[in-house]
């Protein structure tokens, strides 16, 4: 009876298979989780639109520029000093669609000039620039002014990039020769007109303080070529001017000149 465990063992025990698999227990792959959206921010709806255009946007009303001035006279005589101008503007740009990066519009302005320097005179020979020449006076200006919008809402007050203008202005002032050993100082009125062709970009100035951001990440490179190129960003007002004056000290009769500044 010794072989009855055996019978009862060969009956409960499981089968075993004659070979096992070679790569070993096999998984049932699980199918990836699809990937789940990304939920909004609080208080980012993404329905959002877009912010929207002013729907009376005008020019930015104030306009200046100071500049340095060179004439010459037919008779060969110059002037060199230091101009300025002060006014107020308005225009709009004209009708766009809402996609249009570039926006142009006229406007028309008025305001105060001056100008200060010294001239050449006959009376002083051997001397350049002998006598004192100041003026104020008045001008009207006509142009166009434009503004690259890059994808910004247009606002209620456009500060243009550029502008480019005409201006029609009439001065009073005097010349002034100064005193000498043997003769006092004396004074004349002047008086005239101008015709000046102008134009001033501040996204000149803009541009080129970019660039100067791109052209290295040394930030002691970076400050050695924005002093390099200070006054290039300072220089984005350039003028053409045609002066007419009365006879004062100095000949009368038109001047031709050229004005390099600053200005917005």
């Amino acid at each position: 009876m010794w072989w009855l465990p055996l019978v009862v063992w060969s009956q409960l025990a499981p089968e075993v298979p004659d070979e096992l698999p070679a790569d070993g227990p096999q998984l049932t792959a699980q199918p990836p989780s699809p990937p789940t959206a990304p939920t909004a921010a609080e208080g980012d709806d993404p329905t959002d639109p877009l912010p929207a255009d002013h729907p009376n946007p005008h020019w930015l009303f104030v306009q200046a520029q100071a500049s340095a001035l060179g004439l010459l006279s037919g008779q060969s005589h110059t002037t060199f000093g230091f101009s300025g101008y002060l006014g107020g503007a308005y225009g709009v740009p004209l009708p766009h669609p809402a996609e249009q990066q570039v926006l142009r519009g006229l406007f028309v302005g008025a305001g105060l000039f001056g100008f200060t320097g010294s001239t050449d005179l006959a009376q002083c020979p051997g001397i350049k620039r002998c006598a004192g020449r100041q003026a104020i006076g008045g001008a009207l200006r006509f142009g166009v002014a434009s503004w690259n919008r890059q994808n910004q809402a247009v606002p209620a007050v456009i500060w243009p990039d550029t502008f480019v203008y005409v201006q029609l202005g009439a001065f009073a002032g005097r010349e002034l020769v100064p005193s000498a050993p043997l003769a006092p100082g004396v004074a004349t009125g002047l008086y005239g007109g101008r015709v000046d062709l102008g134009i001033t970009s501040v996204g000149l100035s803009r541009a080129i303080l970019w660039q100067v951001g791109e052209i290295t990440d040394n930030i002691t490179l970076t400050s050695v070529w924005a002093l390099l190129l200070v006054p290039l960003v300072l220089i984005n007002h350039f003028e053409l001017n045609l002066e007419w004056s009365g006879q004062a000290y100095s000949p009368g009769g038109p001047r031709f000149g050229l004005s390099l500044g600053s200005g917005f």
